[in-house]
């Protein structure tokens, strides 16, 4: 065989062993199966409620539970698509009745299959979606500094107007807003409150609401012992038994507890014109505005007056 017969032949070889490896890679690739993975999804239902409210009464009736199977890249793909589950209730007729779950409206790939589904059949509710304006109601949470009580609370706007299914408004009389924080308030506070509303219930349109909370210091009942009493207005020694009283005082907190301290605060007996002798007489008692005096005791002190010439001896 001449050397050109032999180079012929051996380029028929080489692409007759490249033409068997591309069949049978080829081969290889046609028969190879894609590997099918099985998962179980949560879908939410969703129903059309722009003429009515549905209540769905059934076990777990917030969605369906599924269970897939299709091949794992499709099944991966899924989770960056929620799926969603849209209640035909168009004809549906107004009470209780029975929905079955339509399979079909489950949008999933072409290689992807239903394995379960629960439940079959949803039990629901269909009502008429009604309007009502109801008052709102501020609720608070904690307290004020120790010394302090609420005074006023107001919210504005005042009136809410709610939507949803007629069961549940129509026995609603008021809407309450989420607790507003108060602890360790001294003076007044306004902030923006948000409403708490009943599941199914929402504002028939948005609105914001304020809160506006005064406080105002504890009124309180306090006995004050050991207030010396003074004498006033005359020039002659004298004495007065028993030389304290004791009172019980109303009024705000702070100056109940500083009632000794206040510069408006008196107790004295009056002396003015009288000559040496032995008198019973009542003290002057002086307080600061917006306090008030509830009891003293004693109510009359006996009152020694001498003579000059007493005084120097």
């Amino acid at each position: 065989m001449s050397f050109p017969e032999r180079e012929l032949l051996s380029k028929r070889i080489f692409i007759g062993v490249i033409i068997v490896t591309v069949i049978s890679v080829t081969g290889l690739l046609v028969t190879q199966k894609p590997v099918y993975k099985e998962i179980d999804i949560f879908i939410p239902i969703e129903s059309d409620t722009s003429s009515r409210s549905i209540i769905i009464t059934a076990p777990r009736s917030t969605g369906l539970d599924v269970r897939l199977r299709g091949p794992a890249k499709a099944i991966a793909a899924l989770a960056q698509k929620p799926l969603r589950y849209q209640l035909a209730i168009a004809e549906a007729k107004y009470g209780v009745q029975k929905i079955d779950v339509d399979f079909s409206k489950i949008e999933l790939p072409v290689d992807v299959s239903i394995v379960l589904i629960q439940p079959l059949t949803i039990m629901s509710r269909v009502e008429r979606l009604i309007e009502k304006t109801l008052p709102v109601e501020i609720v608070l949470s904690g307290s004020p500094a120790s010394s302090f009580a609420v005074g006023n609370t107001v919210i504005q706007p005042g009136l809410i107007q709610i939507k949803g299914p007629e069961s549940v408004v129509s026995a609603l009389t008021r809407i309450r807003m989420k607790p507003l924080d108060i602890s360790g308030i001294s003076k007044p506070l306004r902030q923006r409150v948000f409403l708490d509303l009943p599941d199914g219930i929402k504002p028939a349109k948005p609105e914001q609401f304020m809160a506006e909370v005064t406080v105002k210091e504890k009124t309180v009942v306090k006995q004050i012992d050991n207030i010396v009493i003074q004498g006033r207005g005359g020039s002659k020694p004298y004495q007065i038994s028993p030389p304290t009283i004791e009172m019980t005082v109303k009024g705000p907190s702070r100056a109940v507890n500083k009632l000794k301290a206040n510069p408006d605060f008196d107790v004295y007996v009056d002396l003015e014109g009288l000559a040496p002798g032995v008198y019973v007489r009542r003290a002057v008692i002086i307080l600061p505005i917006n306090t008030t005096l509830v009891k003293a005791t004693p109510e009359l002190f006996t009152v020694h007056i001498g003579s000059p010439n007493e005084n120097e001896g």
